[in-house]
């Protein structure tokens, strides 16, 4: 596990004079280790700060370089490969086969494996991985540099281009360091960040920075960027298998998920897990507390401090977290967290790299921090649970459109009229509220419609008449429309909001945030409900597996009866936030009316002063709820004044301490 930076030569540029200062920007995800390495001609060169995990020796060391007689070939390597023991007998072989020679391993990480593999297939070899990944291989035999990005995205990838020099990194603030690549701002990107509080795809603030997507790959030569390639997809849906039983299927998905977790607690450090009391990570704490060579597990929760039962539909984690742990006979450290969270808001924007607009990152950071403090540099998460197999609420609203979306437009278009005039200050006409405001929308596109926190005209009506252009539905809509129109006819449409949900919400929001807060604290979290023979297995489910009525997971749930109360399985859903409503309110409203003041607003120019001042009176008034798309406007300012205004190097001795 480390973080990541290269460069390929376009023409003469001074990239590799900035590669160590890059390199150095995200020293936070690997201070155990680091390395550099330029290309004996100059036309490239990449570098990397590592954690490590497995083979701590010396032999462990990144870039990793392997010499033949036409060049050298660099990798450098940011994840963990689950399967690479399995790959590196099947190298053993190849070898022998195609070279006449035994490999002489000069180490055990699966970096040395991947590097192997591409010796011996090239980039065939990318479908053969197992794992989250992000990596750069840089092959001075034939001056390519190949690029790829996992299936699910666990890992960032970014990347930039201008006439001198094609730069990458895991974030942003170390790419930036390598050229300038430009700081003017993306108006599309910025209708999204404010309409679904992160952008889907590959775009970010920056016009000249963009995202690989996941499972994608692509190849750069002093020439240029090829054109990427995908090989492999996230979720693919084929007919459901109608022979499963509810019993074989809820058997076979507990099997699948123990392999998935004792595979990925492979490591040789300590391994911990988050546990929040939910069916997600109570079931992975249930399967690693058994894998752990006679040691109790330590997991890790957390407490708020100052939130009562009931505000803003907060339902507290603890009490459940520690029926689990007494339940399952581990350990759990509670990391108590209350309002001066407030206080860290500008630190978790930078940190970001993109202006998220969800202060649950901070709770990640804590427990990554807690557990890093004892010594713990691995957690398992429970996160991709709900995109797989059904876990939120919009699941449920999508299934209930049958009731409703058969009525001609004119009565849906009452239905939308209808939805304004509820009191958005209570949780479920709010939620109610959302569902219908979109009736009337074409089929698809109310699909997508489930993603949005604002709607597009009010996103519209909150930005400078040079970036309004940026926020036209079509624009907002673009990557999701694009991802649906791949999906095969017939695709039952709770498997295709499954498919936006792992291509977008998990790969840009949830896993995003995961990755930058738990490297902040030199810390790796893995993903065990994201294991590729897991996933699969979802995907030939019937849908009636996955949301059955109000009951989402609900196979899930059946596979877990024999190993968790039935209070945890069934327990009301929660998210992994903080009580922002409050915070906006209170905590953070000095800093909300300063940082949105007409005064601030202008000299900015991206927003509309007398827009932003309406949509504040209106959700204080209770009329619309915009407390995230207000807090994602003051992420955005805060990004500007971070990533544009200082330029990125100024003020990083406290901004990315």
């Amino acid at each position: 596990m480390c973080g990541i930076v290269g460069f390929v030569s376009l023409r003469d540029n001074p990239a590799s004079r900035h590669l160590a200062a890059a390199n150095n920007r995200i020293a936070h995800r690997g201070p155990d280790d680091s390395g550099l390495y330029l290309d004996p001609r100059q036309r490239a060169g990449v570098a990397m700060r590592r954690l490590a995990i497995l083979d701590l020796s010396p032999a462990g060391h990144q870039p990793m370089v392997w010499s033949e007689p036409e060049g050298e070939v660099a990798i450098v390597f940011n994840g963990e490969i689950y399967n690479y023991r399995e790959l590196r007998a099947e190298c053993e072989i190849a070898a022998l086969k195609l070279r006449g020679v035994p490999i002489a391993w000069r180490g055990t990480s699966d970096t040395e494996a991947v590097l192997w593999a591409y010796l011996l297939w090239g980039k065939a070899m990318l479908p053969l991985l197992d794992g989250m990944f992000a990596m750069g291989i840089w092959d001075g035999r034939s001056g390519r540099m190949l690029l790829a990005r996992d299936r699910f995205g666990v890992k960032p990838l970014y990347w930039a281009a201008n006439r001198r020099v094609f730069g990458f990194a895991s974030e942003i603030k170390a790419l930036l360091e390598l050229d300038d690549f430009g700081r003017e701002l993306d108006p599309i990107a910025i209708g999204q960040y404010v309409s679904f509080l992160y952008t889907p795809g590959q775009r970010t603030m920056l016009r000249s920075v963009r995202k690989l997507e996941p499972g994608l790959a692509v190849e750069v030569t002093p020439g240029g960027m090829e054109a990427p390639w995908r090989f492999t997809r996230a979720l693919e849906f084929g007919p459901p298998d109608r022979a499963l039983t509810e019993e074989t299927a809820a058997d076979k998905l507990r099997h699948l998920l123990k392999t998935a977790v004792h595979r990925q607690m492979v490591a040789d450090v300590p391994v911990g897990a988050f546990l929040s009391g939910g069916l997600d990570s109570s079931s992975i704490v249930a399967f690693a507390r058994t894998h752990t060579n006679g040691s109790r597990l330590r997991c890790f929760t957390f407490g708020r401090k100052g939130v009562p039962e009931g505000q803003e539909g907060y339902v507290a984690d603890l009490p459940y977290a520690e029926r689990v742990a007494q339940h399952l006979g581990v350990d759990l450290h509670t990391i108590w967290v209350g309002p001066e969270m407030a206080e860290r808001f500008a630190w978790m924007v930078a940190q970001l790299d993109e202006p998220q607009a969800d202060p649950a990152s901070l709770n990640a950071f804590y427990i990554c921090q807690a557990a890093r403090e004892q010594g713990v540099k691995v957690l398992l998460s429970g996160a991709g649970g709900d995109d797989i197999l059904s876990g939120y609420r919009r699941h449920y609203a999508l299934m209930s459109e049958p009731y409703w979306s058969w009525l001609p437009d004119v009565v849906r278009g009452g239905l939308r009229m209808m939805s304004g005039a509820l009191h958005r200050k209570n949780p479920f006409a709010r939620r109610l509220a959302k569902a219908l405001q979109y009736a009337d929308w074409p089929q698809g596109d109310r699909l997508i419609s489930y993603f949005l926190w604002l709607h597009p005209d009010l996103t519209a009506g909150l930005l400078a008449p040079d970036f309004m252009a940026g926020a036209r539905t079509d624009n907002l809509l673009a990557p999701m429309r694009a991802a649906v129109a791949e999906l095969p006819p017939g695709t039952h449409p709770l498997n295709r909001m499954l498919n936006l949900d792992t291509r977008f919400f998990l790969a840009d929001h949830n896993l995003n945030y995961t990755d930058k807060m738990s490297m902040a604290a030199g810390l790796e979290v893995r993903v065990p409900l994201l294991d590729p023979e897991l996933v699969n297995f979802t995907t030939t489910l019937p849908v009636d597996f996955k949301q059955r009525g109000r009951t989402g997971k609900w196979i899930f749930k059946k596979a877990m009866e024999p190993l968790l109360p039935a209070d945890v399985i069934y327990r009301p859903k929660t998210g992994f936030g903080v009580p922002l409503r409050r915070w906006l309110q209170h905590e953070l409203r000095t800093q909300v009316d300063d940082t949105l003041s007409d005064a601030v607003l202008r000299r900015r120019g991206i927003f509309d002063p007398e827009g932003v001042r309406r949509l504040i009176k209106l959700d204080r008034e209770g009329a619309v709820d915009a407390t995230y798309p207000i807090f994602a406007l003051m992420c955005i300012e805060t990004w500007c004044r971070t990533y544009v205004d200082a330029g990125i190097p100024g003020g990083r001795e406290t901004v990315f301490a």
